[in-house]
């Protein structure tokens, strides 16, 4: 991650299911793997800056998962599971991977997987966070 500004790693999911439920936000979990560079590529253009901006800014809470880590965070039910755990739970098994998920951590649409050769990403980013957004807000 030299070179960019790192993403908030996650550390435990009551805290941030908690923050996300206040600030009507989802919560956009980024999957990545050490030394991927299109991962490098999506931390650093498109979720760095939304990171900078701050989450009202961001639309989303964004929290980054390595799915190789044996980093250990908190899961909703107190207990300790890796990253990798959290990634096998959603099966994950390619990055970059992103996934805004509710305050259930249920999906909220279907992931953006990769990255878009075309130069559309960013707004493939940010319609996913708007569909997101909305589909929380319904009633």
């Amino acid at each position: 991650m030299a070179g960019t500004t790192p993403l908030p790693a996650i550390e435990d999911l009551r805290a941030i299911i908690a923050q996300a439920r206040r600030e009507r936000l989802p919560i956009l979990l980024f999957f990545s793997t050490e030394g991927c560079p299109y991962c490098l590529e999506v931390r650093r253009n498109y979720l760095a800056p939304r990171v900078r901006a701050g989450h009202a800014a961001a639309g989303a809470l964004i929290r980054e998962i390595d799915i190789g880590s044996a980093r250990r965070v908190t899961d909703v039910d107190g207990k300790l599971v890796s990253e990798a755990d959290l990634a096998r739970r959603y099966g994950v098994r390619m990055t970059p991977l992103v996934l805004l998920v509710d305050w259930q951590l249920q999906p909220l649409g279907a992931p953006l997987i990769d990255l878009d050769a075309a130069g559309f990403y960013e707004a493939y980013l940010a319609n996913a966070i708007d569909s997101a957004r909305r589909k929380l807000a319904a009633p």
